[in-house]
């Protein structure tokens, strides 16, 4: 397994095609580079971070890439997926168009126990957010490690109850990372938790 799902041309930090075609002697020469900066007896600071290639996944990419008849495949094999990629990142960009815009005051509201919510749903699937969600419903876990929030639901056309959330953390996080600094006004995107339909969400500062 590569690491962090790198390509062999990351692996061994060479650009990937169409871009270019790395000569045999430039593949060498990135597969010894790669060895040093990642070897575990000459790099200290990523000895241990899995994010980073071990020296097996280098040895791996050297081989296949060094291969003429195992780049060749492998190359075919990774302009599918980027072409896959693609399509689905189309599809995305589409079904987001597509999406409806819904205040958040036409949302439900409760107060959420939000670390423990997926354990409450997992023991009774008829539990709904308005009344799941609540704090008695988090039996049996201690008190100071509940995470209480408060929480937006919706239900989709698609008949799911409560099939959109929203919590405290997604609002601030939406706004923390919003380009739009000179105004209150914010968004952020929600999918269905049965289906593809996504929504737009709108709020505001003041909520």
């Amino acid at each position: 397994m590569q690491a962090q799902s790198l390509s062999y041309y990351e692996i061994l930090h060479l650009p990937p095609p169409p871009h270019t075609t790395p000569t045999i002697s430039e593949i060498r020469k990135a597969y010894h580079s790669a060895l040093l900066e990642h070897h575990p007896d000459k790099s200290i600071l990523t000895a241990n971070d899995s994010s980073t290639p071990t020296v097996d996944e280098i040895v791996e990419a050297y081989n296949i890439l060094s291969t003429s008849s195992l780049k060749v495949l492998y190359d075919q094999q990774l302009e599918s997926v980027q072409q896959s990629k693609k399509i689905e990142e189309a599809r995305f960009k589409r079904l987001i168009a597509q999406a409806d815009s819904i205040d958040l005051d036409d949302f439900q509201t409760a107060t959420s126990c939000v670390q423990h919510s997926k354990d409450i749903f997992a023991e009774s699937s008829s539990i709904t957010l308005s009344t799941g969600y609540a704090r008695e419903s988090c039996h049996g876990y201690p008190e100071d490690t509940c995470n209480l929030q408060q929480i937006w639901f919706r239900n989709c056309r698609c008949g799911k109850d409560d099939a959109y959330l929203v919590t405290e953390s997604m609002l601030e996080h939406a706004f923390l990372e919003s380009d739009n600094a000179q105004s209150d006004d914010r968004q952020i995107l929600v999918q269905c938790s049965r289906c593809s339909t996504w929504i737009r969400v709108l709020f505001s500062l003041a909520e």
